[in-house]
């Protein structure tokens, strides 16, 4: 199926209210990513969302965000390597701090700077069911950083966190804050690193000694 008349048949598929959705690896784009966060605003049994590898970008985060927002059934949703960027991440932070549903979020490999990691990092203070979290390949930054880490020391349901691919946008300093609260952590039982090959900070090695199960 072309590219572009996919997201119209989505369209027309949602009508019937599936539970499930999966678009992966389809080259939707930001155009058709709109199209489709358009529709799932007017989803209300979808549970399962998985959207990655797209290329919806900014407009198309956001658009998936606000549906996010409006539905307080999803459990997992899926926007990896989509290049949603801060806004996008703003957007789903947004959502995050409605959505009292929704268990399991990927959002690695985004593009998603500071900006977009202080806003999820606030989002995680206030929610209470996000278990699993994917932000690998991101450049959260030191703000973010900062965010997130503090987020931590409130929240007791997030069990799974995912920085691969962000310690060499974090500095030592903030590194070493977060290594403090994660080390006293009694929720989070995993990390997932991928790589330490281009990591020579011990600051940073010793974070991830202390996240690695």
């Amino acid at each position: 199926m072309p590219s572009s008349a996919l997201p119209l048949r989505v369209v027309e598929a949602l009508k019937g209210n599936p539970v499930s959705l999966d678009l992966s690896r389809n080259s939707i784009g930001q155009e058709g990513g709109k199209k489709i966060g358009r529709a799932l605003k007017q989803n209300s049994r979808l549970t399962h969302v998985n959207l990655s590898e797209n290329r919806i970008g900014e407009e198309g985060g956001k658009e998936i965000g606000g549906a996010l927002k409006l539905n307080g059934r999803w459990t997992h949703l899926n926007l990896g390597a989509n290049r949603i960027g801060n806004e996008g991440g703003k957007v789903i932070a947004s959502a995050l701090k409605d959505n009292c549903c929704l268990a399991h979020l990927d959002l690695s490999h985004n593009r998603i700077g500071e900006e977009g990691g202080k806003a999820i990092g606030g989002a995680l203070k206030g929610n209470s069911c996000l278990a699993h979290l994917d932000l690998s390949d991101n450049r959260i930054g030191d703000e973010g950083g900062k965010e997130i880490g503090g987020a931590l020391k409130d929240n007791s349901c997030l069990t799974h966190l995912d920085l691969s691919g962000c310690y060499e946008c974090i500095s030592g300093e903030v590194a070493k804050a977060f290594e403090k609260v994660l080390s006293t952590c009694n929720t989070l039982v995993h990390f997932g690193p991928s790589s330490m090959a281009n990591v020579s900070d011990p600051v940073l090695w010793s974070l991830h000694s202390v996240l690695k199960t």
